[in-house]
């Protein structure tokens, strides 16, 4: 046997709110929550016996569950992040999970009870608890979490991997069918010493999914060792997995691990506290994360931007005041500055998302509301579209010449407004201003007439007899009056 490794650190009061907006996950030690140590043993204990006979467990069948929900460290934490009277939302599997050997895809969770992806947001309003009542050791699947990565997500109108709620990082892991395969246990293809040194298939394609996101500070986390009755705390909307044993599947039996999950959610708004005592925070320091080992360097101030404003909206319900590099900027800096933000905005591709996202939380913070509002809608024009191999542009024959500055007829691409788009013409209020808008309601209408059909003559057939040119129109011949029949002899 190896070293034995100390638990993660818990997360100091000090730093929760902090580290919750930056990191997205904080850790509770079991001396923060307040309640005795005996109580995890007793749920471990028990849920191992409920398990071993085919019994459901449930927070009904384990009432010290309820003694963890309700110990004071977690419910003060719990009120710092998501105000007071947060609650459980009660429609979800808030039951136990037990690890094995399979690995699940990267997602973030979904936005129940109807899937919504409009429905997330930035600000601490939903979270995840994760609660251990055992020890975990690395080797026994801690939950992975990608820390870092609650802010960003993809352009969903363009990666078609992500069409449910939960974003997904490699669909196609599940969709190709690598997710059913077991990484670990006895109908496992790899030997043990690859399962524990993390040199599977299934571990390189997870590590991947995460690096080529290209996202700052973005990197594969599972949350041990933990001490028995730890409490993980981590956004709605972090990247998150179940993840594979790495130990003898023959030793699962009796050294089971268990984790009960719950989904929280707030219920009032952030207390609308003053502004005394606001201080700008040191983000890179200290210089490495203490919880994940990452290195914070590479926070830039896209990334630092984000997390200022939520730290200061957790706090006290409000957008935090306008950084102060851009507020002692002259006025001619600022409209320069305004411009290079509104200019990243639009940014493309999914690499760069935390670039756009980034430029307009500075630009919200420069400390000129009509500045930051005009400027997102003068950036540049979009650049033409490229034809791809094989396919030309569609013509758009609807132009008009009077309108568009081009001849009537051309086939022309759509893309030739100022903005991008094909202009659209303004509607013409008649000269006696009784146009759309004006106020003025015309008279009312008489008798409704009905006028007659008129069919349309077939190709081929002859003209109907009096419809020549210069002559007078004439009843149809079906409906001229029938003669009278002639008497008979």
């Amino acid at each position: 046997m190896g070293p034995v490794v100390p638990p993660l650190p818990g997360t100091p009061p000090e730093r929760l709110v902090r580290d919750f907006a930056s990191r997205g996950i904080v850790l509770l030690s079991p001396d923060s929550l307040g309640i005795s140590p005996e109580i995890h043993g007793r749920i471990y204990e028990r849920e191992k016996e409920a398990v071993r006979e085919g019994k459901p467990v449930t927070p009904g069948s384990l009432p010290e569950i309820l003694e963890v929900l309700n110990a004071p460290g977690l419910v003060g934490a719990l009120d710092r992040l998501l105000g007071e009277s947060w609650a459980v939302v009660p429609f979800t599997h808030n039951a136990t999970f037990a690890s094995g050997g399979r690995d699940q895809h990267w997602h973030k969770d979904d936005n129940g009870p109807y899937n919504g992806r409009k429905l997330r947001h930035h600000q601490a309003v939903q979270m995840e608890m994760l609660y251990y009542p055992q020890a975990v050791a690395p080797e026994m699947g801690p939950t992975a979490t990608v820390p870092y990565s609650h802010y960003w997500t993809f352009d969903h109108e363009e990666n078609h991997d992500n069409f449910a709620g939960a974003d997904h990082l490699d669909f196609a892991y599940q969709l190709g069918g690598m997710e059913g395969k077991a990484a670990s246990g006895p109908d496992s293809e790899y030997d043990l010493d690859e399962i524990r040194q993390g040199r599977t298939a299934h571990d390189r394609r997870m590590r991947e999914a995460v690096t080529n996101t290209g996202w700052p500070l973005v990197r594969s986390f599972e949350a041990a060792p933990l001490a028995a009755g730890s409490v993980v705390l981590y956004s709605h909307n972090t990247f998150h997995r179940g993840n594979h044993r790495r130990d003898d599947w023959r030793t699962w039996q009796d050294r089971p691990r268990f984790m009960w999950r719950f989904w929280l959610y707030r219920t009032t708004d952030a207390p609308a506290a003053g502004e005394d005592g606001f201080a700008e925070v040191d983000w890179r320091d200290p210089s490495t994360d203490p919880m994940t080992g990452i290195d914070l360097s590479g926070a830039d101030d896209d990334v630092t931007a984000v997390w200022r404003y939520h730290d200061h909206w957790i706090r006290t319900g409000r957008p935090p005041p306008p950084r102060p590099e851009a507020a002692a900027l002259p006025p001619p800096a600022r409209d320069q500055e305004a411009e290079r933000l509104s200019t990243r905005l639009r940014a493309r591709h999914e690499p760069a998302e935390p670039v756009r996202i980034g430029a307009a939380y500075q630009l919200a913070s420069i400390g000129d509301t009509p500045l930051a509002v005009r400027n997102p809608g003068q950036g540049p024009p979009r650049p033409p579209r490229e034809r791809a191999p094989g396919r030309r542009l569609r013509p758009d024959h609807r132009r008009r010449g009077s309108h568009a500055g081009f001849p009537r007829g051309r086939g022309l691409p759509r893309e030739v407004g100022p903005q991008g788009r094909r202009p659209r013409p303004r509607r013409r209020r008649p000269p006696d201003g009784r146009g759309p808008g004006s106020g003025h309601r015309p008279p009312p209408r008489g008798p409704l007439r009905v006028r007659p059909l008129r069919r349309r003559r077939r190709p081929g057939l002859p003209r109907p007899p009096g419809r020549g040119h210069g002559d007078r129109p004439r009843a149809h011949p079906r409906l001229l009056p029938r003669p009278p029949a002639e008497p008979g002899p």
